[in-house]
């Protein structure tokens, strides 16, 4: 009975670790040395217990046999040591620099498992731990004890080295420290359990209780503060992001606002002619750049925010002046140099709570962007672009399309940009997938009977989606529409748009009248 309730606790306490292995690698993060020493612990173990659980099985005289009990304590006197050194390797990663002489240390465990391993090959030749009776039964031999408390030499060594470190901290360090002190002392004080009560599973008790005590104190703290970073943390520079920007704004709606502090608006210029021209990847080296120099230029003395696709927000506490860190942020974009991009250029506005007294944060968020606007316009000036005349030219251009449609030929849909509300009835064929529309445009009697075999062939979604697959960049179809006053000569163009690929083809679509046409 005592050996079936060995293997069986045993096999339950390697479903607990296997489910604790399971959440290690749901969560995993490859970045983190001791993520990956804490996962290697808990699969160490789990092997374990399941060892442990079938040496409870082959110890029972009516299953077991000598010999296959014999080849499997074996096993088990070997393992149990090297389980020791799992655990000196988790403690010794988690402590880090915290820990001198690592080196000597590892030596030492090194050394206790070849010690180990020479009893045990000697034991198979010449009794020298343990035998086993033609019952079954375990028996101690002269070297039992060596080989047990040589084992725990390893753990009391990872205890002192541990009770040292938490010593030396304080606050929450201390009890994460105190939490580590604990793992080592389960195996120990399950051990001495294990000596006197040899019929107990106590091996697998300890290493159960130690890798609960990691997950709870120690593995899942850390997974709850990475996804805490996660989501205050933009994702290709790794700054913070909006959310935290948002977070932080409001706390200080809530404070008064301290003289020292001075809030940066700072802009990227030119990223979307460097997306369009020279791509994705070289905007997103271009926005990194950005992010690393702004980075460099406050270091230590603020927290720096990427707030939108090209714009950051830096909020520092500092007595030196606002012209000084604009300075510094120039100085290290002059000396970036990226793969793709050989320079950048940053617009930057900033204003300080001491020259606006009264402001809110807001209002100095304010006063910020009007000065890094106005850095802007110095900016395309020099480079003799006329940014008001470009939004004015872009204005009028979209006004003279009666239609402006961003379509989805992959997902057939479309988003409305610019179109008259009466285009939206079923007597001119509307639908909400852009196929369906722009057939039933065609069947409604719109599109003047001459023009429309060919409107049809053009605006099937078979023909969109082969056309542009090509790799064509543009699409016209002239026809004649029906109006009030008779039909009217109209230009249908497609262009793909910045975001459009072969498994996503995104692109825009715009309808202009070209005047009227002679048949009615």
């Amino acid at each position: 009975m005592e050996q079936a309730l060995y293997w069986i606790a045993s096999l339950t306490f390697a479903i607990i670790l296997a489910i604790f292995l399971w959440h290690a690698y749901t969560y995993k993060n490859e970045a983190s040395p001791v993520d990956k020493a804490y996962r290697i612990l808990v699969s160490w173990c789990v092997f374990f217990c399941l060892q442990d659980a079938l040496w409870g099985i082959a110890a029972m005289p009516e299953v077991g046999h000598p010999s296959l009990l014999f080849g499997i304590t074996t096993g088990f006197h070997i393992f149990t040591v090297i389980t020791a050194y799992v655990w000196l390797h988790f403690v010794l990663v988690y402590l880090g620099s915290e820990i001198h002489h690592k080196r000597l240390y590892s030596a030492l465990v090194l050394l206790a498992v070849v010690f180990q391993t020479a009893l045990v090959i000697r034991n198979i030749f010449v009794p020298t731990i343990f035998t086993i009776g033609p019952n079954n039964e375990y028996r101690c031999e002269a070297f039992r004890q060596v080989a047990f408390f040589n084992q725990y030499f390893i753990y009391v060594l990872i205890g002192l080295i541990t009770a040292i470190s938490a010593l030396s901290k304080k606050g929450d360090t201390r009890k994460q420290y105190a939490a580590v002190f604990v793992f080592v002392l389960a195996p120990i004080l399950c051990g001495i359990f294990q000596f006197f009560f040899p019929n107990a599973p106590f091996y697998a008790v300890g290493y159960a209780v130690g890798c609960t005590i990691i997950h709870v104190f120690i593995a899942s703290r850390e997974h709850n503060d990475r996804l805490v970073l996660a989501s205050t943390t933009d994702e290709l520079t790794q700054v913070y992001n909006r959310r935290s920007y948002e977070e932080d704004l409001k706390r200080y709606e809530d404070h008064p606002i301290e003289d020292d502090l001075i809030l940066f608006s700072v802009d990227l210029n030119s990223l979307k002619q460097v997306n369009d021209t020279l791509g994705h990847l070289a905007g997103d080296e271009l926005i990194q750049g950005a992010s690393l120099c702004i980075t460099n230029a406050f270091s230590g003395s603020g927290k720096v925010y990427r707030v939108g696709g090209d714009e950051f927000i830096v909020v520092v506490h500092s007595d030196e002046s606002g012209k000084k860190y604009k300075d510094r942020l120039e100085n290290e974009v002059d000396q970036w140099k990226g793969q793709r991009i050989k320079d950048m250029s940053l617009s930057v506005g900033y204003a300080a709570k001491r020259d606006m007294p009264n402001a809110s944060l807001m209002e100095l968020k304010k006063s910020a962007d009007q000065m890094m606007y106005h850095d802007k316009e110095q900016y395309y000036k020099s480079k003799g672009v006329d940014r008001r005349g470009q939004r004015e030219a872009f204005d009028a251009v979209c006004n003279s399309y009666t239609k402006i449609l961003k379509v989805n030929l992959t997902a057939d849909s479309y988003g409305i940009i610019k179109m008259n509300q009466d285009e939206k009835t079923e007597q001119k064929g509307f639908s909400h997938k852009i196929s369906e529309w722009l057939h039933g445009f065609g069947k409604s009697g719109q599109v003047h009977a001459e023009d429309l075999d060919g409107y049809l062939e053009k605006t099937s979604l078979e023909f969109l989606r082969s056309y542009f697959t090509k790799g064509n960049t543009s699409l016209s179809i002239f026809y004649r529409r029906l109006s009030a006053d008779g039909y009217r000569r109209v230009m249908m163009e497609m262009i793909p748009s910045d975001d459009y690929t072969a498994e996503n083809q995104t692109l825009y679509l715009y309808v202009k009248d070209i005047g009227a046409a002679h048949e009615t």
